[in-house]
């Protein structure tokens, strides 16, 4: 008993240590964090380093007024864009990239104005050397148009973080920025269009990046490499590299690599080499990275069958593989890709059918395989890829329904199976699940949607498409229902239903979906006034009314969609004055033809008026006004078709015809804002 009292004691008295050392570490760490906190409160900027960062201001032009905050009298820790050392208050990181950045290049012109004010301009100034700690410094996506990357940036020695990346800088990329031996990331990409901003020094090669041995992410996509022979060689001897981003960098087959023995990469995850040019074939080089986890092929001149030297690459997650024409079926092998995350075979020229071993991919997050000859039925087991968030199948000849496993992708947020030969009746079951859809792009098949009058869809879209699907007026005709739209449509931005065969009014209600830029409701059988609350939907870009009957004026409330730049309300029962405003008034006369509609743009035309009747010649009945009508009818739509697919047809497939046209956008709005200043 005696022992059994001295060990409780001393067991006791074992414990009370511990929790009076507990009680000394918890005081101790908290008098040390106040400690810490109190001084983090004191800390300001060094004088000198204000100094230099008000004459880095002074050579930039700020239409944005992002910088405003970067006054003389304040702490420089407290602007915007700076961050400061927690514990020394040095300038430690200046983050200006710009906050509206997209590489999507599909932003509305109502969106673009204030994504291009944003931009920084001016230059560089070299008082950045005075900030000795600065180790991070981000000016992507600005516009330091007609400069070049300031050679002194080398010079900045502790930098960990450089991205100069669509900044618009011009010239050669000095080869000082190999002096950076501490840098992790280097993003230089530039233009990618055919005049490319920067270029390498006048030596041509990649040499002064051979020293980066701590260089993990390097971007140097839009650059022209062409002559740069030794980009393999040196960007494979870089011993910590994880990403490599060259693509547009017009790399071609007639490089000539080092043994494949020489090709290190050792620690490369990460490989885009899309949109060059190497050869009819994959270089075999590729075909030995087998940690790859991201590998973009896109458009590189590859053409056969997809090599199944990819079928070793099993840790890959992302393949893009589109644009190569391979002219054959999808290799069985490509299904045993079990990591794969995201996989793309747009406009491979492939066809056959889609095996159900899709199904395997379960780990597909994204799946695009549009703009190729693929037929027979979606395949059922597609409904196992429950990890799907973007499904696109158009643009194929698959044929069938749709399969109802589509309920279980219940993370789907983009479906696009539009210009398909689908048919049959999809029904609420397909949609049940699908509560996070987004963007439904289903036109040019010939599905029907059966529905009850009461279903609500669990979806609220931001994109609808469903031109030439038969709704049964499911959607537009509620009579004796208070629709509101904005409960599963509040978020769309483009709907399409023409050709459905949608009787009765246009509701009110569809006035409420203020974020719509693009509504086409042509084609159908839809009678009343045009909504006089139209005008609240001031986002609008494109309006089609077109094939209708719709009667009565066009609502005043049109007048103040000053967005519109595409209309056409022709053929139907219109009558009266057209609204005045900018946009109305400079639209064809086509976009108001077939209805009894009068004034600007419109020669005169008095409705009161009668119109005297029209003596045919002979012989006119056979091949007169209805031959010559259907003639003019036939010659509109081939002339836009064709119009359409020569200038804006390459923009939708093209992704550099669509850089560069929104680079032309951006020089001509650059040159219209000096003019205004």
């Amino acid at each position: 008993m005696g022992l059994s009292v001295a060990t409780s004691a001393a067991f006791a008295f074992f414990v009370c240590f511990l929790i009076s050392i507990a009680t000394f570490h918890v005081c101790f760490c908290n008098g040390i964090s106040s400690s810490a906190n109190h001084t983090h409160n004191n800390i300001t900027c060094f004088e000198n380093e204000r100094e230099a960062l008000v004459k880095f201001k002074q050579d930039l032009n700020d239409p944005s007024n992002r910088l405003s905050s970067w006054d003389i009298e304040e702490d420089c820790c407290q602007w915007a864009g700076v961050v400061c050392d927690n514990f020394t208050g040095h300038a430690r990181e200046i983050q200006l990239q710009s906050p509206y950045y997209t590489d999507s290049y599909s932003i509305t012109f109502a969106e673009y104005e204030p994504y291009m004010s944003h931009k920084l301009r001016g230059k560089v100034n070299p008082s950045l050397l005075d900030l000795k700690h600065l180790q991070y410094l981000d000016l992507s996506n600005n516009y330091f148009e007609g400069t070049s990357i300031p050679s002194f940036i080398g010079s900045i020695a502790n930098l960990r973080y450089l991205n100069l990346s669509d900044a618009r800088f011009r010239g050669a990329i000095p080869p000082q920025l190999g002096n950076l031996t501490k840098i992790h990331y280097m993003g230089l990409r530039g233009g990618f269009d055919d005049h490319n901003e920067l270029v390498l020094h006048s030596d041509g090669n990649l040499h002064w990046l051979s020293g980066l041995v701590s260089l993990q992410h390097l971007d140097m996509s839009g650059i022209d490499l062409s002559k740069a022979l030794d980009w393999l060689q040196v960007t494979s001897n870089l011993p910590s590299l994880v990403e490599l981003h060259l693509s547009y960098c017009q790399l071609e087959y007639g490089f000539s690599p080092p043994s494949t023995n020489k090709i290190n990469f050792t620690s490369l995850d990460i490989l885009d080499l899309s949109y060059n040019n190497l050869g009819s074939s994959v270089p075999s080089w590729i075909f030995s990275l087998n940690h790859l986890v991201f590998l973009n092929l896109m458009e590189c001149g590859f053409y056969g069958p997809i090599p199944s030297g990819l079928q070793n690459m099993t840790s890959l997650k992302v393949l893009d593989w589109s644009g190569n024409p391979s002219n054959s079926n999808i290799p069985s092998w490509l299904y045993s890709l079990r990591h794969l995350e995201s996989l793309s075979l747009r406009g491979n020229l492939l066809h056959g059918v889609m095996s159900i071993a899709i199904g395997n991919l379960t780990s597909l997050a994204s799946l695009q395989i549009d703009i190729n000859s693929l037929s027979g039925p979606i395949p059922a087991s597609i409904g196992r890829l429950s990890s799907l968030i973007m499904l696109d199948l158009s643009y194929n000849k698959f044929n069938g329904t749709l399969p109802e496993s589509l309920w279980q992708l219940g993370k789907l947020e983009g479906l696009f199976i539009h210009y398909n030969l689908l048919q049959g009746v999809v029904s609420y079951v397909h949609f049940a699940n699908l509560t996070r859809l987004r963007y439904l792009h289903a036109a040019g098949n010939s599905l029907t949607l059966k529905a009850s009058e009461n279903w609500v869809p669990p979806f609220q879209l931001e994109n609808l498409e469903l031109d030439s699907w038969q709704l049964d007026n499911l959607f537009l005709v509620t009579k004796g229902r208070d629709v509101e739209y904005s409960t599963t449509l509040g978020l769309v931005t483009s709907m399409d239903l023409s050709r459905n065969n949608l009787s009765g009014e246009i509701p009110e209600e569809l006035t409420k979906l203020r974020g719509l830029w693009s509504l086409n409701l042509s084609d159908n059988h839809l009678k009343g006034k045009i909504p006089r609350n139209i005008g609240n939907m001031r986002q609008l870009e494109s309006l089609d009314f077109s094939l209708n009957q719709l009667s009565g004026e066009i609502p005043s409330s049109m007048s103040s969609l000053t967005f519109l730049s595409h209309l056409n309300l022709s053929h139907n029962n219109l009558t009266g004055k057209i609204p005045s405003s900018t946009q109305l008034q400079s639209m064809n006369d086509s976009s108001f033809v077939g209805n009894k509609l009068c004034g600007p743009p419109l020669t005169s035309f008095n409705p009161k008026k009668p119109i005297p009747p029209q003596v045919d010649p002979p012989g006119s009945e056979e091949n007169g006004e209805g031959s010559s009508e259907a003639l003019f009818f036939a010659s509109m739509a081939l002339g836009f078709a064709v119009g359409f697919w020569i200038v804006l047809g390459p923009l939708l497939f093209k992704r550099s015809w669509r850089i560069a046209y929104f680079r032309v956008l951006e020089d001509i709005w650059h040159k219209l804002w000096d003019f205004i200043s």
